[in-house]
């Protein structure tokens, strides 16, 4: 299963085409909680964030994907204009996780 809009979407797609492949994906979703349910079924398997691996049915597990780096990009809403606002102190920069 993949989902069917969002940036982790577009993650996957890159790393498959990285990879030489393109998912065939029969099921596409919105949200985590519902690709966990297509996954309980035996409908197929997901890939999603760890953020999004929680709360998972005792017939589901978590597997970490090794052998490849996939990023997310986090960025922090402010109010404009951001010149006006006082930065905290030190610098806000780009940050990934695993």
């Amino acid at each position: 299963m993949t989902f069917n809009r969002g940036t982790c979407r577009q993650i996957l797609l890159d790393a498959c085409a990285g990879a030489g492949f393109a998912p065939d994906s029969p099921v596409e979703t919105p949200d985590y909680p519902t690709a966990v349910q297509f996954v309980a079924a035996g409908v197929g398997i997901t890939v999603m964030p760890q953020l999004g691996a929680v709360n998972l049915p005792a017939e589901v597990v978590a597997v970490p994907v090794s052998d490849r780096q996939l990023v997310r990009h986090i960025w922090v809403a402010v109010r404009a204009p951001w010149g006006s606002i006082r930065r905290p102190s030190g610098s806000l920069n780009p940050c990934t996780s695993g």
